[in-house]
C-alpha cells in the first residue's frame, strides 16, 4: 500500500499569503498549552485571517522555537494526489487523541482509587495517634487498631496487584501517560501527581523492580506527616512553623513503632526512608530532623562522588561537615541520607508543587525548571535531573 505522504509535500507560505482551503503542517497553541489549531486543519476564513496577521495574536503561541512572523508550514497537494487523504488523516488523529485521553482518564480514575483506599484508614489513624500521645517526638510504643487495619492493607496481595495494575503497567507499557499530570492541589490528584511524575523517572532511570514499587508506596503515602501537623495544629502560624520538618519527623513517628523504631508490617525502612527525605536535597538543604539539644540534623545526599561532582556542591559539602566539628550547639548535626533514591521524590515533589503553590504561569513555570537544571548535581545527582528535565518539557510545555 503507497504511503499516502507520498502525495504531498509541505511547504513554508509566508504570513499574509495563507488562504482559506489551505491545510496546516504544524500545531498552533493557545497561551496555557491546548491546542488552538491542529496538524491536518483546512483554514476557512477566520482561521487564515489570525495566522496572516499572528503577531497580532499574543494567546496563540508556536512551537519548535519558531518565531511568531516566521513562514508557516502547510500540505502541499501533488498532481494526480487523492483528494480524501486529508480528511482521513486528521480523522485518524482525532481518534489517536480520543483514545490517549481515555487511556488517561482510565489511569486517573483507577490510581486514584488506590490512593483513596490508602487515605480512609491514614486519616484515622492520624487522630488515634493524636488521641495517645503525650509528647509529639515521642515514638509510639505499640501499634494502635488502625496501625493493623494499615498493615493488613499494605501486607495484601490484592493491594500489591491493583498498585501493579493501575500504576506501575500503565507507566510502563504507555509512558506517554507520564507525561500528563493535573496540578490539582486536592491531597488525591497531587499524590496520583506525585506518583506518575516520580515512576515515570524511574523507569527513565532503568531501575530495578522492587525500587520501584518502593517508590510507588513513598509516594503515596509521602504526605503523611504534614496531615498529621494539619490536624494536629490548626493556627495557621503553628502549622508553617512546623511544617519546616515534617517529612523529616512524623513521617517516622507515625509508621514505626518503639524505641528502635520498626516499621509498620507491610513496609519496609527504605520505603519510609524515601517518603521521610521527600524534601531532602543532596547538598543537605532542606528540612531538618529535630533532635534534644535543640540541634537539627542535617542529611547530606548519600554516595556522593567527589570527583564528578560540581565545585559548588563540594563545597556546601565542606562547609557542612566543618559545621558538623564546631562546638556551637546551634550548628546542625550531619548525617548520610540513608537511602538512594530520595533524589527522585524530592524532584517529582519540587516540580508539582512549585507549580501548584504559584499556580505558576508557563514563564514562571520555566524558571522554576531553570533553576532545577542550574542546581543539577546539587539539589540531585545529574543523571536524575536530566531525564526530569526532558519529562517535564514533554509534560508541561508541550501539552
Amino acid at each position: 500500500m503507497p504511503n499516502p505522504l507520498d502525495n504531498f509535500e509541505i511547504v513554508e507560505v509566508e504570513q499574509g499569503k495563507l488562504e482559506p482551503k489551505m491545510i496546516l503542517a504544524e500545531n498552533f497553541y493557545f497561551k496555557y498549552g491546548e491546542k488552538a489549531l491542529r496538524v491536518g486543519t483546512e483554514l476557512n476564513l477566520q482561521s487564515a485571517f489570525r495566522l496572516n496577521s499572528l503577531t497580532d495574536h499574543q494567546e496563540i503561541s508556536r512551537m519548535e522555537g519558531k518565531d511568531k512572523g516566521d513562514p508557516i508550514k502547510v500540505f502541499k497537494r501533488i498532481n494526480g494526489a487523492e483528494k480524501g487523504w486529508i480528511e482521513s488523516m486528521r480523522s485518524n488523529l482525532l481518534v489517536r487523541e480520543t483514545i490517549l485521553e481515555e487511556i488517561i482518564k482510565r489511569y486517573r480514575e483507577e490510581g486514584i482509587t488506590v490512593i483513596r483506599e490508602v487515605s480512609e484508614i491514614t486519616k484515622p489513624l492520624i487522630k488515634e495517634v493524636l488521641a495517645g500521645q503525650i509528647n509529639s517526638r515521642d515514638m509510639i510504643l505499640k501499634r494502635t487498631e488502625k496501625h493493623k487495619l494499615l498493615e493488613d492493607l499494605l501486607g495484601s496481595a490484592q493491594f500489591k496487584n491493583r498498585i501493579e495494575e493501575f500504576i506501575l503497567k500503565p507507566l510502563s507499557q504507555k509512558p506517554i501517560i507520564g507525561t500528563y499530570l493535573s496540578y490539582a492541589p486536592d491531597t488525591a490528584n497531587h499524590c496520583l501527581d506525585i506518583n506518575t511524575l516520580t515512576i515515570r523517572l524511574a523507569f527513565e532511570l532503568g531501575l530495578p523492580e522492587e525500587r520501584i514499587y518502593d517508590l510507588s508506596i513513598a509516594a503515596i503515602l509521602h504526605d503523611i506527616g504534614l496531615d498529621y501537623l494539619k490536624q494536629a495544629f490548626k493556627e495557621k502560624e503553628k502549622q508553617e512553623q512546623m511544617y519546616i520538618y515534617h517529612s523529616i519527623h512524623f513521617v517516622e513517628r507515625i509508621l514505626s513503632i518503639g524505641e528502635e523504631k520498626t516499621p509498620i508490617d507491610g513496609l519496609t525502612s527504605e520505603q519510609i526512608q524515601i517518603m521521610k527525605h521527600h524534601h531532602t536535597r543532596r547538598d543537605g538543604l532542606g528540612p531538618k530532623e529535630p533532635t534534644k539539644d535543640k540541634r537539627g540534623i542535617v542529611y547530606i545526599g548519600k554516595d556522593i562522588s567527589y570527583k564528578l561532582d560540581t565545585p559548588e556542591l563540594l563545597m556546601k559539602s565542606s562547609q557542612w561537615k566543618s559545621q558538623e566539628h564546631s562546638k556551637n550547639i546551634k550548628l546542625p548535626y550531619i548525617m548520610e541520607c540513608p537511602v538512594d533514591h530520595n533524589e527522585i521524590l524530592y524532584l517529582a515533589e519540587e516540580w508539582i508543587t512549585g507549580i501548584e503553590r504559584s499556580e505558576a504561569n508557563k514563564l514562571e513555570a520555566a524558571g522554576l525548571l531553570k533553576s532545577i537544571e542550574e542546581e543539577s548535581g546539587i539539589c540531585a545527582r545529574k543523571n536524575y535531573v536530566e531525564p526530569l528535565l526532558k519529562i517535564i518539557e514533554k509534560s508541561y510545555f508541550n501539552h
